[in-house]
């Protein structure tokens, strides 16, 4: 299959569009034919050179939200099944979506929003998943209370302000003045432009802030904070901390019950996504350019081969597994409009059998084992002793001869009473 990779942390320079070896699902994976994945700018520098065990990797693949297919189940795979619509947020040390197909733990996909094509899809994990953490899970936002957003212009500031709207907070989207009505169309209840001098001033005293941005804007908005309240970072926090606040900085955790959670938003109309542009796969490093450069206003995503102008580029038309199977075995890259199979072999239904027929062979096999179990040889004295390995004196012996008594053994070295 075709991916980028990155070999070496160079950054934007050093991603390579190269043949790259086709994923193998491990125990409790799924296998995704990937549509669209979306583009983090920053996600290049990101310390993520070894996997989960710290072994090192030798190379990496960006891009680790994404909107696309499932094609084949692992062992232990549940809630997911082939030919699934999904999206998802992969484990950032394992290889991400900028390649034609992905293996991805199950639990880290959930069916892909019905109103949503894969492009759209693909721009709303990273933010969705983050700013729903952020807000909820360490901000413990209520209804009446104030959060501040900063950054609110970007992708996980519209988010966080369509996130925050619908559970009865005041949001105040704080941004260059370049955002200001598209961050209030977003439902913002007030907008704070941080290029105005002593913008803080101006926003009050709220009970959550919500960072994004980091910097001298962090530090300035911890002045609005309540005593008591929160300030949520997902970045390098601020040199000098308040202590009579609550201070979270956190890394986002995927996981299928918030992608369930903000896929409903979506197809309910309470949260929109905004994609800035598509770029072809093979284009990868032009996309994180352009996006690093802040020359496209929104999400950027890599969309597969399919949606790709080059002629010359191989195409997967359709490839399906049938059944549940390890590993596939049989990866290549079809020619166009080849369509692959990989059949597993299906098992043998039993063959219709009549009940009466049935039942006489029940009864007739009953029979037998009464006749074995009544014409099988009994234990001899000797086999019982070994068995029980009693002591000398208390060896069993056969009765006298002309003995009434019904016991076949008398155990002791007295003859039978009754003989």
């Amino acid at each position: 299959m075709k991916a980028v990779r990155l070999h070496e942390p160079v950054g934007i320079p050093g991603l390579r569009y190269e043949d790259a070896p086709d994923p193998v699902p491990a125990i409790g994976d799924v296998l995704v034919k990937v549509h669209a994945s979306g583009i983090t700018p920053t996600e290049l520098d990101w310390p993520l050179w070894t996997d989960q065990l710290g072994h090192k990797r030798d190379y990496i693949v960006p891009a680790h939200e994404f909107s696309g297919e499932v094609v084949a189940l692992a062992w232990g795979t549940a809630g997911l099944s082939v030919g699934q619509e999904v999206f998802g947020l992969i484990n950032g040390y394992r290889d991400g979506a900028a390649a034609e197909y992905i293996a991805v733990e199950a639990r880290d996909v959930a069916p892909k929003p019905k109103t949503l094509d894969h492009v759209a899809a693909a721009a709303i994990p990273q933010a969705g998943l983050t700013s729903w953490q952020a807000l909820f899970d360490h901000g413990h936002l209520e209804a009446g209370q104030t959060v501040l957003i900063l950054g609110a212009g970007g992708a996980l500031g519209l988010v966080a302000v369509q996130l925050a709207h619908p559970v009865g907070a005041n949001v105040i989207g704080a941004g260059r003045s370049g955002v200001r009505s598209h961050v209030l169309e977003m439902a913002a209840d007030r907008f704070v432009d941080l290029e105005q001098d002593r913008w803080w001033d101006s926003v009050g005293q709220v009970d959550l802030v919500y960072d994004i941005i980091g910097g001298d804007v962090a530090a300035r908005a911890m002045s609005t904070l309540k005593p008591g309240g929160a300030f949520v970072s997902v970045v390098l926090p601020p040199s000098e901390l308040r202590a009579d606040i609550r201070f979270v900085n956190f890394v986002r955790e995927p996981g299928r019950a918030y992608l369930k959670e903000i896929a409903n938003l979506v197809d309910t109309g309470k949260l929109r996504v905004e994609v800035g542009a598509v770029y072809p796969l093979s284009e990868t490093q032009k996309a994180f350019t352009d996006q690093s450069n802040r020359t496209v206003r929104g999400k950027v995503i890599g969309a597969r081969s399919s949606c790709s102008p080059d002629p010359h580029r191989r195409r997967f038309s359709c490839i399906e597994w049938v059944g549940r199977i390890r590993a596939p075995e049989a990866w290549h890259c079809a020619r166009p409009g080849q369509t692959i199979e990989l059949k597993t072999p299906a098992r043998r239904p039993p063959k219709p059998a009549d009940s009466a027929a049935l039942r006489t062979r029940h009864h007739a096999d009953t029979r037998e084992l009464a006749r074995l179990r009544r014409t099988r040889p009994r234990p001899t004295d000797e086999s019982r002793a070994a068995r029980l390995q009693l002591p000398a004196h208390r060896q069993p012996r056969r009765a006298a001869a002309g003995c009434a008594c019904r016991h076949a053994v008398q155990l002791g070295p007295q003859p039978c009473e009754r003989v």
